[in-house]
C-alpha cells in the first residue's frame, strides 16, 4: 500500500503505547494504525508521563514489567496529575493472576488484557474505552450547559448533585454494557442497567428486521404481570403503532406521560394498566435498528426532560450491540466453512479431539461418520461449479435434517464430511448412517428443468480405546472404512473393524439407553421426556463420608431410589480459624491445595468408576461465601463485610480459588458437573447494601460460570438456609442448566412453572425437605407427587427443595421416583 494513500483519512483518536519490547510496539502500532488510530511508542515509564504531559493522548496502552518504573508506578503518577489524570490507561501484560489485575485496578487502570492478545480483542477494547471517555467529555459538557441554565432558575446547587450523580450512573452503567461482546450478554446488561438511568416498572428492548418487522428479544418486569410470554412473542410491524411509527421515522426519542391523553395510543387488553411510555430508537449507521421501550402504570411518570438521557443511553447501546454482533460475526466466520455454513475442518477437528478425551475419561461411546459424494467431479465438470455448491449445500441440509442435535457436522475438505457423534455406540452408529445415506439418496437438486441426484459413501469407526491410541487413529479408520465403500462401487455405508468394541447386533434399543442418555438429552432437547426425571439428595451420616465406604453407601441409595443421576453429599468443610477476629484479620487466609482436597476427591473418581457411564455424576459445592462462612463463621463474615467490605476481599479471593481447586480437581476425574448452591449472603441480611452485588455475587459467578464451561450437568442451588427470600431475582442470571429452590418466597407460594419461567431453564424440586417426603408413608408421597407432577412445567424434575435429612425413610423415596418415571406429560 503507498503511505501516502492515507494521508486525507482522519484519524480516529491517538493511542500512546508503553513496552520495553520492539516487536510488540511494532506489532500493536501496525495494528492500531490500520484500525485508523494515531499510534505513538514509547519504551519505558519516565518517557510515557513526559510525552503524556506534552501531547495528551486519548488513550495508553501500558505493559507493566518494564526496566525502571514499571506500569503500575508509571500509572499512579499518571493518575496523580491532574493534567493526565483523565487518560485511560489499558494494561497489556502476560500476568494474569488475579492479584496482578486487583493491583492494575487499584493504581487507575481501566481494563486489562494478558498476553497474548488478540487483533480484534484489543481494537475492540480501545473502542470501548473511548467511548466511554468520550461520553464522560459529553456527559461534562452537558452538565455544564445544564448548571449554567439551573443558576438562572436559582435551582443550581440541586441539579448539580443530581446531573453529577447521573453522570457517574451513565459512566457505571456503559461501562457494564461495554464489559462483553457477548450478543446475548449485552442485550441482558442494557435491560439489567437501563433502570439506573430511567426508573421504569416495565421494559424491552425491540430488533426491527430487514422488513420493519419488530421483534422483541428481552424484556423485565413483565413475570409479575404474566406477560412475560406476551411480550417476547409478539412480532408485528412499526407502521402498526403510531408511537414505534413515530420514533423510527423521526429518529428521536418520545416520551408520552400519559398515553390515553395520546391520539396516537392503540389501547391493548393485555397492557390495560399501561399509563406512562417512553420510547427512544436504536440507531447504527444512520438505521433504525431497534426501540428501547419503557412503561409504567403511572400516569406521568416519565417527562419530556428525560428524552435526552433515555436517548444517550439508547446510542451507547446501539453501540454496545453492533460490536457484539461484529465480533460474534467474526467468530462465527472463524470456524465456519464459507460455502455450506456448518463447521470448517480446523474447528471441527478442535471438537473432535475434545470429545475423544471426553470418552477416554469417560469410558463412554463415540463414533465418527465420514462421507463424500460420489461422482461429485462429474457434476461440477457438467453442471459448472455453481451447480456443484448449490448441491453441497443441499447435501448438508439434508444432512442437518437426519442427524441429532447433539451431533456435528463439518466440512472435513472438498465434497468430504465429518460427522462426529456422541455417546453413541456401534449399533446406533451404523442405523444413524444408514439413516443418512436413505435421506441423502432422496436428495434432488434442480437445475433448469433436470434435476441432479445425489449419492454418498460412508464409512463408520466406534472409538475402541484398544486399538485408537489418538483422534488421528479413530478418523483413519473412519476414512479407510470410507474407501472400502468406494472400492466397494460407493453409493454404500463401510463399517470399520472393532477390536474389543460390542457390535451388540440383536440388542433391544431399549437396554442401550441409559440414565445418562436420558439426563443429557432432556437438558439438549426442548421436547418433554417420556416420563419425569427425579433424584432427591440426602445428608449421609459422618460413616459415610470418606473412602470406600462412602462409596458404597452413595450407590447402594442411587440403585434403591432409582434417581437419574449420583450426587455426591456430605459436608467437606474448611478448618474454622479462631484468629479471624477483626476484617483485615481475612488476609490471613490463604489457598487451599490440591492435597487438602485429596480425599474427597478420591471418592468422587471412585463414584464416577462405580456408576460405569450408566448415570451422570454430580457433586456438591458450596459458594465461596458459605465456604468462608466455615473459616470464620457465618455470622462472624456477615459482620465484617458490612463494617469492612474490602478487607474482607482478599479472603474471598483466597476461598473463592481454593472451591475452584476443588471443582478442577473433580472435573479431572470424570465428574459430569456440580449441584453449586449458593446462600447468595442470604441477600437480606444486606438489604439496601450494595454489599451482596459487590463482595458475594462476584465470586458466586466466578466458580459457576468456569464450571458451567466445562461441565454438561449443573444444578444452581438457591439454598434458604438462614430464611427464606423474598426475592430470587438476584439470581437469575447465575448460570447452570436447571435451577433448584425453595417454592415458598415469603409469604408468597410460586409454582414450579413460575420458577421455570424466572429462571428460563428447567426446574427441579418441588417436595419441601421437611414435608410429606420425610413424614408420610408411601400412598401419601404418591398422592403429593400427583398433585405436584399436573402443574409441573414440561421440563422438570422432581425432587426436594434441598439436601433432605438421613433419617428419611428410603421406601418414601422410592415411591416418589416411581411415580415420576410412569409420569405421562
Amino acid at each position: 500500500m503507498n503511505p501516502s494513500s492515507n494521508i486525507n483519512t482522519p484519524v480516529r483518536a491517538n493511542i500512546l503505547i508503553v513496552d520495553d519490547v520492539p516487536a510488540n510496539l511494532h506489532v500493536l502500532s501496525q495494528m492500531l494504525s490500520q484500525a485508523g488510530y494515531r499510534a505513538r511508542a514509547v519504551t519505558d515509564g519516565e518517557l510515557a508521563i513526559e510525552t503524556a504531559r506534552k501531547t495528551p493522548p486519548d488513550l495508553i496502552l501500558m505493559d507493566i514489567n518494564m526496566p525502571g518504573m514499571d506500569g503500575y508506578e508509571t500509572c499512579r503518577r499518571l493518575k496523580a496529575d491532574e493534567q493526565t489524570r483523565a487518560i485511560p490507561v489499558i494494561f497489556l501484560s502476560a500476568l494474569g493472576e488475579v492479584e496482578d489485575k486487583v493491583r492494575a485496578f487499584s493504581v487507575g487502570g481501566v481494563d486489562y488484557m494478558t498476553k497474548p492478545f488478540h487483533a480484534e480483542e484489543v481494537v475492540a477494547r480501545v473502542e470501548t474505552h473511548l467511548a466511554i471517555h468520550r461520553l464522560q467529555l459529553q456527559l461534562e459538557q452537558t452538565n455544564q450547559e445544564l448548571s449554567e441554565r439551573l443558576e438562572e432558575l436559582t435551582r443550581l446547587q440541586a441539579a448539580e448533585r443530581g446531573q453529577r450523580m447521573l453522570a457517574e450512573t451513565f459512566r457505571d452503567t456503559i461501562a457494564a454494557i461495554n464489559s462483553t461482546l457477548d450478543y446475548d450478554e449485552v442485550l441482558d446488561l442494557i435491560l439489567e442497567n437501563l433502570s439506573r438511568v430511567m426508573p421504569h416498572d416495565t421494559a424491552n428492548i425491540a430488533l426491527l428486521d430487514e422488513d420493519g418487522f419488530v421483534q422483541i428479544k428481552r424484556a423485565r418486569g413483565y413475570q409479575s404481570r404474566g406477560q412475560q410470554d406476551y411480550i417476547l412473542s409478539f412480532r408485528q410491524h412499526y407502521e402498526v403503532f403510531g408511537f414505534w411509527r413515530q420514533v423510527v421515522e423521526s429518529r428521536q426519542p418520545l416520551i408520552v406521560p400519559d398515553i390515553e391523553n395520546n391520539e396516537n395510543w392503540v389501547p391493548s387488553s393485555e397492557m390495560f394498566w399501561e399509563r406512562s411510555y417512553a420510547c427512544a430508537p436504536i440507531v447504527n449507521q444512520d438505521k433504525v435498528i431497534g426501540l428501547l421501550n419503557l412503561e409504567s402504570s403511572t400516569p406521568g411518570f416519565f417527562h419530556p426532560d428525560q428524552a435526552g438521557r433515555l436517548q444517550t443511553f439508547a446510542d451507547q447501546a446501539a453501540v454496545a450491540i453492533e460490536k457484539a454482533r461484529l465480533f460474534e460475526e467474526t467468530q462465527r466466520l472463524a470456524i465456519t466453512d464459507g460455502l455450506t455454513n456448518v463447521y470448517n475442518r480446523r474447528h471441527l477437528l478442535n471438537l473432535a479431539e475434545r470429545q475423544f478425551q471426553r470418552s477416554v475419561r469417560y469410558q463412554e461411546p463415540f463414533s465418527l461418520l465420514m462421507f463424500d459424494l460420489d461422482h461429485f467431479k462429474q457434476v461440477n465438470d457438467r453442471h459448472g461449479h455453481p451447480v456443484g455448491d448449490k448441491v453441497l449445500c443441499q447435501v448438508v441440509r439434508a444432512c442437518e435434517a437426519a442427524i441429532r442435535k447433539v451431533d456435528v457436522l463439518g466440512r472435513y475438505g472438498g465434497e468430504e464430511f465429518l460427522i462426529i457423534m456422541p455417546q453413541t455406540g456401534y449399533f446406533w452408529a451404523k442405523e444413524a448412517a444408514e439413516r443418512l445415506h436413505r435421506a441423502i439418496q432422496q436428495t434432488e437438486v434442480n437445475v433448469g428443468s433436470e434435476s441432479v441426484k445425489v449419492t454418498i459413501s460412508m464409512g463408520v469407526a466406534t472409538f475402541d480405546a484398544q486399538i485408537d491410541a489418538d483422534l488421528d487413529a479413530l478418523i483413519k479408520r473412519a476414512d479407510d472404512a470410507l474407501y472400502a465403500a468406494k472400492a466397494a462401487g460407493r453409493n454404500r455405508v463401510s463399517l470399520a473393524p472393532t477390536g474389543t468394541a460390542p457390535l451388540l447386533v440383536g440388542v433391544k434399543k431399549e437396554s442401550l439407553v441409559n440414565k445418562r442418555d436420558l439426563i443429557f438429552n432432556f437438558l439438549e432437547k426442548d421436547t418433554a421426556p417420556a416420563g419425569i426425571p427425579a433424584a432427591f439428595f440426602l445428608h449421609f451420616p459422618p460413616e459415610f463420608h470418606r473412602g470406600q465406604a462412602a462409596i458404597d453407601k452413595h450407590m447402594e441409595y442411587f440403585r434403591f431410589t432409582g434417581m437419574d443421576f449420583v450426587k455426591i453429599q456430605y459436608e467437606h468443610k474448611y478448618p474454622y480459624r479462631e484468629d479471624i477476629r477483626q476484617p483485615a484479620d481475612w488476609a490471613k487466609v490463604n489457598t487451599f491445595s490440591k492435597e487438602f482436597f485429596e480425599e474427597p476427591v478420591r471418592v468422587v473418581e471412585g463414584l464416577v468408576r462405580a456408576a460405569k457411564g450408566e448415570a451422570p455424576v454430580i457433586v456438591t459445592l458450596y459458594s465461596p461465601f458459605m465456604c468462608a462462612g466455615h473459616i470464620g463463621g457465618s455470622d462472624l463474615l456477615v459482620e465484617h463485610l458490612k463494617e469492612n467490605a474490602e478487607a474482607v476481599k482478599k479472603g474471598m479471593e483466597a476461598v473463592t480459588e481454593s472451591v475452584l481447586t476443588f471443582a478442577r480437581e473433580c472435573i479431572r476425574v470424570g465428574a459430569d458437573g456440580f449441584y453449586a448452591s449458593t446462600q447468595g449472603g442470604e441477600t437480606d441480611r444486606f438489604e439496601g447494601s450494595p454489599i451482596f452485588a459487590q463482595y458475594i455475587k462476584p465470586y458466586d459467578l466466578a466458580v459457576m460460570e468456569e464450571i458451567n464451561r466445562a461441565c454438561p450437568f449443573n444444578i444452581l442451588h438457591v439454598c434458604d438456609y438462614h430464611s427464606s427470600y423474598t426475592d430470587l431475582t438476584p439470581f437469575v442470571d447465575y448460570p447452570g442448566q436447571v435451577v433448584n429452590c425453595s417454592l415458598s418466597l415469603g409469604e408468597k407460594q410460586l409454582t414450579p412453572r413460575k420458577v421455570a419461567e424466572l429462571f428460563g431453564r428447567p426446574y427441579m424440586g418441588g417436595m419441601e425437605r421437611q414435608g410429606l417426603i420425610v413424614n408420610g408413608n408411601k400412598s401419601v408421597v404418591r398422592a403429593a407427587v400427583e398433585g405436584l407432577l399436573r402443574i409441573a412445567p414440561e421440563r422438570f424434575i422432581l425432587g426436594a427443595d434441598c439436601t433432605l435429612p438421613s433419617t428419611i425413610p428410603w421406601e418414601n423415596i422410592r415411591a416418589a421416583i416411581d411415580f415420576a418415571h410412569a409420569w405421562k406429560m
